[in-house]
């Protein structure tokens, strides 16, 4: 059913990786309620394993990319990245100053 996503995601041009994704996630509640529990737990630590696994080459391809490769600096990205991340940040911490003042 993944392969069916990721194939009509392709004829389509869109992102394979987002279709499988969804598709993981739509699938999830049908498919717990059809294969046993003994089923559901070996999936369930199976697929943290693959997940705990994925991350560490993830990381280890990251670190080795940052060392060989030569960088190149862009000053408008770095401004552009630290002022919206200062703005979301004070917007995230003006909502949760709201929520307790609401409760109070």
């Amino acid at each position: 059913m993944s392969y069916l996503a990721y194939l009509n995601a392709e004829i389509f041009h869109l992102s394979g990786i987002l279709s499988i994704t969804f598709c993981g996630i739509t699938m999830k509640n049908y498919v717990e309620q059809n294969i046993s529990t003994k089923s559901h737990t070996t999936i369930k630590y199976a697929m943290k394993m693959l997940a705990s696994s994925s991350e560490t080459v993830i990381f280890m391809f990251l670190g080795v990319s940052t060392i060989q490769s030569t960088h190149d600096w862009n000053t408008w990205f770095v401004i552009l990245t630290i002022l919206f991340c200062s703005v979301y940040r004070i917007f995230g911490e003006c909502l949760v100053i709201g929520e307790r003042e609401e409760d109070r």
